[in-house]
């Protein structure tokens, strides 16, 4: 029987983090072709799940030889568990590759998981890895100074009307020009119009299944994380977030990792200066991309990102094959696993968080 490509093949748990605090079940779904050659592990970002990469699960499901993971981070959709540090994801990460035993993969992540990359890309061992691609990447609240984004996202959770807090928060993620165009289902409304009118009937499905979830999830053995603490802890790793200079000279240095970095041009929450200046700069990546788009690269510039993504595996496949280093220089211009600190940190700030479970 023909496989179904655009159902993932495979399903389920793995349980990581055993050997390192404290552990956690992600959940995980795999689709494409089984034992293809390009293997891709999708990292999504901040309080999304992995289900967010429809775009380019979509789109590289119809390439050649192509198989696919998207997973849920801890706390998020269907993984149990907190994580107050970005190195603890990272590992997350490592150990889900293992646990499906992949190897050569082309790891993908986009703002908060383009941060996660940098540290995968530093700690896993080089015959897991083929290519990393890290767009619009979170590189900390001060990087250099705080974001017009970071402003927008703090107004929004202090705004009380719906219609205004949705519109204000679309405009961290989006550019003006994208939000102001007419919407695909409706031309006749704008893109922000129709992002604030799915968002609010969404959350009134939400607010109606509520009972009925809280209920699964108390008969469900996989125990799900109170929402306010899982935002306390991801907000904690945007405050927190540090890349240091260890980090980036080991990446330069591992020439074999073929680096994409892509960056939006009108990105209101990571200044595209600071990606030059910080990441590009230091690392020196095989490519780097800019994109006439906000903050959600992936989203807005769909078809762009997508072409990237299949032209970079394809590059760094040739690489490989020809068993000879990746230059530095080929394109830089526009066009045991947890330390003692970290496990006393989670510990810390969940007996921390137990004052917000009323």
């Amino acid at each position: 029987m023909e496989q179904n490509l655009l159902k993932p093949y495979e399903t389920g748990y793995h349980i990581v983090g055993i050997n390192r605090g404290k552990p956690a079940k992600l959940y995980y779904e795999i689709y494409g072709k089984k034992n293809a050659k390009n293997k891709v592990m999708l990292v999504m970002g901040f309080m999304q799940p992995g289900t967010a990469w429809k775009f380019q699960l979509d789109y590289l499901l119809k390439q050649p030889d192509y198989e696919i993971c998207i997973y849920d981070n801890r706390g998020i959709g269907k993984s149990n568990s907190l994580s107050f540090s970005i190195k603890t994801i990272a590992y997350d990460v490592i150990d889900l590759i293992k646990c499906l035993k992949w190897k050569n993969v082309n790891i993908i992540g986009t703002s908060l998981g383009g941060s996660v990359c940098l540290f995968i890309s530093s700690f896993i061992e080089k015959e897991f890895i083929n290519s990393v691609i890290i767009s619009a990447p979170w590189l900390g609240l001060f990087a250099p100074v705080i974001s017009n984004g970071s402003y927008l996202y703090v107004q929004s959770a202090i705004e009380k009307n719906q219609r205004r807090k949705i519109e204000i928060a679309s405009k961290v993620l989006f550019s003006d020009n994208y939000l102001n165009s007419p919407s695909i289902s409706n031309p006749l409304k704008t893109k922000i119009d129709s992002m604030i009118d799915r968002e609010i009937k969404r959350q009134q499905q939400q607010q109606q299944q509520q009972q009925q979830q809280q209920q699964q999830q108390q008969q469900s053995e996989l125990k799900k994380e109170n929402l306010s603490m899982v935002l306390f802890s991801n907000l904690f790793l945007l405050i927190f977030f540090k890349v240091s200079q260890s980090i980036l000279n080991d990446l330069k240095n591992k020439q074999y990792l073929n680096i994409c970095v892509i960056g939006g041009k009108q990105d209101a929450l990571v200044n595209l200066s600071w990606i030059k200046k910080k990441l590009v700069n230091n690392i020196k990546p095989v490519n780097f991309k800019i994109l006439d788009s906000g903050h959600c690269v992936n989203i807005e510039s769909v078809d762009q990102f997508n072409r990237i993504i299949v032209d970079h595996i394809e590059t760094s496949n040739k690489l490989k094959t020809n068993n000879y280093p990746s230059s530095n220089n080929i394109f830089l211009k526009p066009n045991s696993l947890c330390n003692n600190y970290n496990n006393i940190t989670n510990n810390f700030f969940k007996k921390l968080l137990k004052c917000f479970k009323k």
